[in-house]
C-alpha cells in the first residue's frame, strides 16, 4: 500500500483507533478494576484472597504503593510501539525522547521496585535508551560521518548488555540476597 494513499489513511485511522479503544483501553480497565478496585478493599495483597492470585504477576517485585507500576511499564511500551508504526522517523524519535525521559523521572521519583538494585537496574537501562534516542537524532539530522556516533552507540548499549549478563551471572551465581 502506498503511504500517501487514501487507502493507507483509511488503516491508519482504523488502527489508531483499535489501539487507544482496545489496547489502551484494556491496560486502564484492568489497572483500575482489578488492581486499584481490590487494593482499595484490601484484598490485593491478602494471599489467601481470589485477587492476589489473579493479579500478583502485576504487583510483585513492586512497593506495596507501587501496585500499579507494571500497568504504567506496559503503556510506556505501548506508546513507543504505536509512535514506530503510526509517526515519522522525526516524530518517532522526539516523542520516544520525552517518553522515556519521563519514565526516567517517574522511575526517580517513585522508586517503584522493592529492591534498590532494580530500581538502579532500571535507572541505567532507561537512560542507555535516551542516549540511543539522543544519538538516533544525529543520525537522522546529520549528514556528515558517524563513524564516532556508531561506536558510541555499540558501546553504550554493548556495556548495557554486558552490565545485564554480568547481573544474571551475579543473580545465579549468589541468588537474589546480593542485590537487596
Amino acid at each position: 500500500i502506498d503511504c500517501q494513499s487514501n487507502t493507507y489513511l483509511t488503516y491508519t485511522i482504523f488502527s489508531s483507533i483499535y489501539l487507544v479503544l482496545y489496547v489502551f483501553g484494556m491496560i486502564v480497565l484492568v489497572c483500575y478494576r482489578g488492581l486499584y478496585h481490590n487494593a482499595q478493599t484490601g484484598k490485593l495483597f491478602l494471599p489467601s484472597s481470589s485477587a492476589y492470585h489473579q493479579y500478583s504477576f502485576f504487583f510483585q517485585g513492586y512497593r506495596h504503593s507501587a501496585y500499579f507500576w507494571e500497568s504504567v511499564v506496559m503503556m510506556r511500551k505501548l506508546i513507543i510501539v504505536a509512535l514506530s508504526v503510526l509517526a515519522s522517523s522525526g516524530l518517532q524519535l522526539v516523542w520516544s525522547g520525552i517518553i522515556v525521559m519521563l519514565s526516567l523521572f517517574a522511575n526517580v521519583l517513585h522508586v517503584p521496585y522493592a529492591s534498590s538494585f532494580i530500581n538502579r537496574l532500571e535507572n541505567i537501562a532507561l537512560s542507555a535508551l535516551y542516549t540511543s534516542v539522543v544519538l538516533g537524532f544525529h543520525f537522522l539530522l546529520t549528514n556528515s560521518d558517524h563513524a564516532w556516533s556508531t561506536v558510541l552507540l555499540i558501546l553504550i548499549n554493548g556495556g548495557t548488555a554486558l552490565f545485564l549478563f554480568g547481573c544474571c551471572l551475579i543473580y545465579l551465581c549468589f541468588g537474589s540476597a546480593f542485590f537487596h
